[in-house]
């Protein structure tokens, strides 16, 4: 393992120095990407721009291009503005993005980099090894209003060094599951492993067998995963977890059941890092007991102020003013803290101040609830206070036999005795998870979505008739204006196959409140198009110990489709 260079350790001089035939990066296909190709690509990219000009925005699924336009933005005098997304209507809502000022992937732009692939490539670019260029995030947009955070390298690159300083000497390969897009994941996927001179994955898969390829013959490996990956670990899919020497998780609490689970199959609890795009990384902890105490960083002071706010101080904030984050926390004797929610979580309903951390902890307290989320969302004008709740085990057996109406009203009962009229919610959403956006963050616009789009049961006007445990039989008419039939084809309406698939394991959803545990489709057969006008009967059974779905689809006794999910 080659060890942290004597001078100042910086992205840029790590990129600018480094020996041309060092591999930094490797491929999920194996291709290995060198210091001195990552300096060519760059050199040649930069050419096309015309000086300094407006920030230089990039989306790429791939570290190695992060890189580069690290270094462009450094030739070219321009500030870095990573994008969370490429979506058509995301970036259309970005008037300052143009042709000319944007890398990576963003589609019909034409700003795609292709890497030199000449083993001997490389290029001098050692007059940018002492730029500071501003590298900018956009926040996870909670509230659904995403904004830009302007971040100094050197406060990335304070935070960075923290990590190569307490992980050194313990990794030969990283890996994860994060976007490099965000501060987390740009932290961790690109800055340790370039300041620690460890080889790194390229690219971000999301199937465990994929993202854990590598680590038994490339370990000692940190993965670098966070809550909603996590919580989804799907051990049949791991040949083998030895190589995983540590495991991160930022972006939210991991469960304490999570936590633990991750300990049985990797050997180790994961580390848990506290913090957010303005702050970075705050504090840390490992779950040994549940609600496990946060601990600050080394060099990062907190203090907690009279309305229990959380204020925290560091090198890896660009204000020398401390930040008042939105967190309510509790000194713990130890100079630790203990998050006790968001202190922006506060509503008028009915004319009283509601809490809704106060509520959604009473709710995800009961044995029926695995998890819970509380909004206020909007009907006719009146706001109403709506719940999304993720059953347990035992609450998915009451669930599948009582049905989302029946089920309610058992959570309502049971907190009724300590919540008052005003803190029920009148609305509900039962789902197998709650939706998190790409940093595992809860997101207020997500979640209204749920209220707002009509549910699929409602969307086929089905009818339904139910077995035992999670079986079901679901008939419905194939009425032309299902959203699926539209471009599939002109003349000739047809239901896609994936459309199938999609309202199969959509029902079960509703229905029970599960999903199948992975993407895997076995003995999947489609003997027939489904038409405009076809009366179809939809057998869905599932397995909650094998988190498995089976699905048949049928119409005038003739089979149309079937398959296992799972």
């Amino acid at each position: 393992m080659t060890g942290p260079s004597a001078s100042p350790r910086t992205l840029l001089r790590a990129l600018c120095d480094t020996a041309p035939d060092k591999v930094m990066f490797v491929a999920s296909n194996g291709t290995r990407i060198c210091a001195g190709q990552i300096r060519a690509t760059a050199a040649e990219f930069a050419g096309r721009f015309s000086g300094p000009g407006d920030g230089l925005y990039v989306y790429t699924s791939s570290a190695a291009e992060m890189c580069v336009a690290l270094l462009v933005s450094a030739l070219t005098g321009r500030d870095l503005i990573l994008l969370p997304q490429a979506g058509q209507s995301f970036c259309a809502g970005i008037p300052s993005l143009t042709s000319g000022n944007w890398i990576g992937e963003i589609p019909g732009q034409g700003g795609e980099l292709v890497m030199a692939t000449h083993s001997e490539a490389d290029a001098d670019l050692s007059e940018i090894r002492d730029e500071a260029p501003i590298v900018s995030f956009y926040t996870s947009g909670s509230s659904g209003q995403p904004k830009i955070i302007e971040k100094p390298i050197g406060c990335l690159e304070a935070e960075a060094n923290y990590w190569c300083d307490r992980f050194e000497g313990q990794f030969n390969w990283v890996c994860g599951s994060v976007s490099h897009q965000h501060i987390y994941g740009f932290l961790f996927r690109i800055a340790f492993p370039v300041l620690s001179c460890i080889e790194a994955a390229d690219d971000t898969p999301l199937a465990w067998g994929h993202l854990l390829a590598d680590t038994r013959t490339r370990g000692p490996a940190l993965l670098v995963s966070s809550p909603a990956h996590l919580t989804r670990i799907a051990p049949e899919e791991i040949d083998d977890p030895s190589g995983v020497a540590a495991v991160l998780s930022s972006g939210g609490s991991l469960p304490f059941d999570a936590a633990h689970a991750v300990r049985d199959l990797f050997g180790h609890l994961p580390i848990e890092i506290f913090g957010s795009t303005e702050t970075g990384g705050v504090a840390w902890r490992r779950q040994e007991q549940e609600g496990h105490a946060w601990t600050p960083l080394k060099g990062v002071r907190i203090a907690i102020g009279a309305s229990g706010l959380l204020t925290v101080g560091s090198d890896f904030i660009p204000s020398d003013t401390p930040f008042e984050m939105g967190d309510l926390v509790e000194a713990t004797p130890e100079g630790g803290f203990r998050h006790k929610g968001r202190a922006d979580l506060i509503a008028k309903i009915e004319g009283k101040r509601v809490s809704l951390t106060r509520v959604r902890d009473t709710l995800a307290a009961s044995p029926l609830v695995a998890d819970a989320a509380v909004l206020v969302t909007s009907v006719e004008k009146r706001e109403r206070l709506s719940a999304v709740i993720v059953p347990s085990a035992a609450g998915r057996e009451r669930f599948a036999r009582s049905g989302a109406f029946r089920f309610s009203r058992s959570l309502v009962s049971e907190a009724s005795g300590m919540l008052e009229p005003a803190e029920l919610p009148k609305r509900w959403c039962f789902l197998s998870e709650i939706p998190r956006n790409a940093q595992s963050k809860l997101s207020q616009e997500m979640l209204a979505h749920l209220f707002e789009s009509p549910r699929m049961l409602e969307l086929l006007s089905a009818d339904i008739v139910r077995g035992q445990s999670m079986e079901a039989e679901v008939c419905f008419d194939a009425v032309p204006t299902l959203p699926w039939f539209a471009g599939h084809f002109p003349g000739q309406p047809i239901l896609p196959g994936l459309s199938e698939v999609h309202i199969a394991v959509t029902v079960a959803e509703e229905l029970w409140a599960v999903r199948p545990g992975t993407h895997s489709i076995n003995r999947l057969k489609f003997n027939r198009v489904i038409q405009p006008g076809d009366r179809i009967v939809m057998q869905l059974s599932f397995d909650d110990a094998k988190k498995r779905l089976t699905f048949k689809l049928s119409t005038n006794g003739e089979s149309v489709a079937s398959g296992t999910i799972g």
